[in-house]
C-alpha cells in the first residue's frame, strides 16, 4: 500500500513537471508566430514601374526598388490616402482583397485589385496592361506559347500555369515588346507582369506575391 501511494506520488510529481513544460514549451512556440491579422484586413503592395520607389498608403510607408514590387502590408478596410511623389489621392480598399498600387511612368498611380491564391498546385500569372496599346499579351519571351491572352488598356488577365522556369515577354501584334528575366515559377506562389510605356518604350515588371 506505501508502495501505491509512493507511485501514485511520483507520478502526481511527474504529470506537474510534464504540464509545466508543456506550458514552457507552448509559451515560448506562441512567440515564433506573428498574431493573425485582424478580420477584414487588406493587403497593400506598391509596384515600382518607373523612377518612383516609394509610396504611403493610409499610415504606411512602403519602398521598391525601381523595377520590383514590395511585399504586401496588412492595413485596415476603407478610404486610405495613397501618396507618392508629388501625387495624393484617396483610395478605396475593400475587406480581405489584395491591391497593388503602381507607381507609373510620370507620377501616376494605379491602384489593381489583384486575384487571390485558389490553388495550391498550380501557380498564378496575371497581366496588367496600363499601356494604351491595345490587345498586349503575355507570352513565353521566344513567342511560342501565349500565357495570357490578349489584354485591353487598363485591364487584367490571369492564368494558372505548372511550376517551370522561363523568360516572359509582352507582345503587341506578334511583336516583342519588352521582356523578363528567366523567372522560377512555384507551384501555389501568385506573379504579376505589369506592362507600363513611357516615350513610346513599353517597360515589364515581374514580381512575385510575398507578404510581410
Amino acid at each position: 500500500m506505501l508502495m501505491f501511494k509512493k507511485s501514485c506520488g511520483a507520478l502526481a510529481g511527474f504529470t506537474v513537471a510534464a504540464l509545466s513544460g508543456l506550458c514552457a514549451t507552448s509559451a515560448a512556440a506562441a512567440g515564433l508566430y506573428a498574431a493573425a491579422p485582424p478580420p477584414n484586413s487588406v493587403y497593400v503592395r506598391i509596384v515600382a514601374a518607373a523612377d518612383v520607389t516609394q509610396a504611403s498608403v493610409g499610415v504606411k510607408r512602403l519602398s521598391a526598388a525601381s523595377g520590383a514590387a514590395s511585399p504586401y502590408v496588412v492595413l485596415p478596410a476603407g478610404d486610405a490616402v495613397v501618396a507618392a511623389g508629388s501625387a495624393k489621392a484617396a483610395k478605396p480598399f475593400a475587406g480581405g482583397k489584395y491591391y497593388s498600387v503602381v507607381l507609373g511612368p510620370g507620377g501616376r498611380i494605379n491602384v489593381l485589385e489583384d486575384p487571390l491564391m485558389t490553388s495550391h498546385v498550380k501557380a498564378t500569372i496575371s497581366f496588367y496592361n496600363l499601356t494604351a496599346r491595345p490587345n498586349l499579351e503575355l507570352r513565353t519571351a521566344d513567342g511560342k506559347a501565349v500565357v495570357v491572352a490578349a489584354t485591353a488598356p487598363g485591364k487584367e488577365g490571369s492564368r494558372q500555369v505548372n511550376g517551370a522556369t522561363a523568360a516572359f515577354g509582352v507582345f503587341g501584334g506578334g511583336v516583342s515588346l519588352a521582356a523578363t528575366a528567366p523567372q522560377a515559377i512555384v507551384r501555389g506562389v501568385n506573379y504579376s507582369a505589369v506592362a507600363t510605356e513611357s516615350a513610346g518604350k513599353v517597360r515589364v515588371v515581374w514580381a512575385r506575391a510575398e507578404t510581410k
